[in-house]
């Protein structure tokens, strides 16, 4: 029997998921309060005096060069990147410019995954993403990108499969 005060068990309503059932009941007592549902004039919404849990911040986990470095060596460096990766002969042109994408911009795979010719613009370096996980977003492109997305448009147009329809 756990002591008044103590500590939930790990994985057991701590930290985040507390905060946030918290942040609920405490929601759905104030709102029954404006609804005049809880109408004593002297209550109080007892889960103001409950501290939260200590959250620890997200911490966006960035390549450093040598790993950076080891992920292009392992793709390869020669034309098609032919070069094998774990067990398999090749990696597929498309793989590695999707890969090199994500590295370059940052971006979510799904985004990289979802993006047109259409919504790159590389005058003013802008990738225009009309469906992201967080809603309609520009996402500025690094110069690297820029010039990335230049050698894959010309090995597609000089294969004739540049158009608004076709994926990066």
């Amino acid at each position: 029997h756990a002591a008044i005060g103590a500590p939930p068990p790990r994985g057991l309503g701590h930290g985040p998921e507390a905060n946030r059932a918290l942040a609920v009941l405490r929601a759905s007592l104030e709102w029954g309060v404006r609804q005049g549902i809880i109408s004593d004039p002297l209550w109080r919404n007892p889960c103001v005096r409950v501290r939260k849990f200590a959250e620890r911040s997200k911490v966006r986990e960035v390549l450093s060069s040598r790993q950076l470095a080891a992920l292009y060596s392992e793709l390869g460096e020669a034309p098609g990147r032919r070069k094998g990766v774990k067990g398999s002969s090749w990696v597929p042109q498309h793989v590695c410019d999707a890969i090199e994408l994500l590295a370059k911009t940052g971006m979510r795979r799904a985004e990289v995954c979802k993006l047109r010719w259409a919504d790159v613009d590389l005058v003013r370096g802008l990738a225009i993403l009309p469906t992201s996980k967080t809603g309609a977003s520009e996402r500025p492109l690094s110069r690297a990108a820029c010039q990335l997305l230049k050698t894959i448009a010309e090995r597609t147009l000089a294969r004739g499969h540049l158009a608004a329809e076709t994926p990066v």
